[in-house]
């Protein structure tokens, strides 16, 4: 059940930052291409994280993998997508540590599968949210 949990949740986190990185770039979310970046985003850092890498190489892997898809399939600077894919990045991590330092002194996310979604899923939320005020707020990283 854990690698399910891990391929479902992986998928909306994914989801939840193309669609901030896409709202930094002011480029309106067209669902298909999303939904295809999220997946191939999804299946390249689950194969990257089957690798072995140096700690945490995965993620800076990952955000290169991010900014290469959105240039890709969106035909927009590889540059800008990459600093707003570190951007979002740093929000995910900034989230993601405030998450288990709140909830690290009452349970071990990494023993039990259900409170390891119950902790990830605040971060996608927050991500999501945090695209759309973006997004209708017009925040743009590059005018």
């Amino acid at each position: 059940m854990f690698p399910f949990l891990l391929v479902v949740y992986g998928w909306f986190e994914c989801l939840a930052l193309v669609l901030l990185v896409l709202a930094l770039l002011g480029i309106p979310w067209i669902s298909s291409r999303v939904a295809l970046i999220a997946t191939l985003q999804c299946i390249g850092v689950g194969v990257l994280r089957s690798l072995p890498l140096a700690f945490e190489a995965h993620a800076v892997l990952g955000v290169i993998l991010l900014a290469l898809l959105v240039a890709w399939v969106f035909r927009v600077p590889a540059g800008r997508s990459l600093v707003a894919g570190v951007g979002a990045m740093a929000l995910l991590v900034a989230v993601e540590f405030g998450v288990i330092a709140a909830v690290h002194p009452f349970f071990d996310p990494a023993m039990n599968p259900f409170i390891w979604l119950l902790t990830g899923l605040p971060q996608v939320f927050v991500l999501v949210t945090l695209a759309f005020a973006a997004r209708k707020r017009g925040i743009v990283l590059f005018r």
